[in-house]
């Protein structure tokens, strides 16, 4: 989760800073998200939507889908993930565990939902400023 949580977090960034090239107040912004008050620190549902709430995106990912996956599996199986991940790396008694079946669907299911996700901030970027990003 550890990966997930750095990909959005540089996602917002990125998209901050192409969406206001320049604004020195930027900086300050970004540190309060990453580290201060407001820190992500978890890439669950909400803390997501609320970080996107700054683009301009809210509820976000209420625009999570794909082929065989609705958006309510989605956060489902996201949530899921994340309690899971904490339950295991904070030593929950007794231990979950997690088949091998299990960590690979949700490896796809982030990988999806990667790709979905820096696609609509990427939409939101063309919206705003007329470019889309080539990443």
């Amino acid at each position: 989760m550890a990966a997930t949580e750095a990909f959005i977090e540089d996602l917002f960034a990125e998209a901050a800073h192409k969406m206001w090239p320049g604004d020195r107040r930027l900086k300050d912004y970004l540190e309060t998200i990453v580290t201060g008050d407001r820190a992500f620190a978890n890439p669950s549902v909400k803390k997501t939507n609320d970080l996107f709430f700054g683009l301009g995106m809210p509820w976000v990912l209420d625009s999570i889908r794909w082929q065989k996956r609705t958006n309510k599996s989605f956060k489902e199986s996201l949530t899921l993930l994340i309690k899971r991940r904490n339950q295991i790396a904070h030593g929950s008694k007794p231990r979950p565990s997690v088949q091998l079946r299990q960590l690979r669907a949700w490896h796809r299911m982030i990988a999806v939902y990667a790709e979905r996700l820096e696609s609509l901030v990427a939409a939101r970027i063309e919206a705003v400023t007329g470019h889309r990003p080539n990443w």
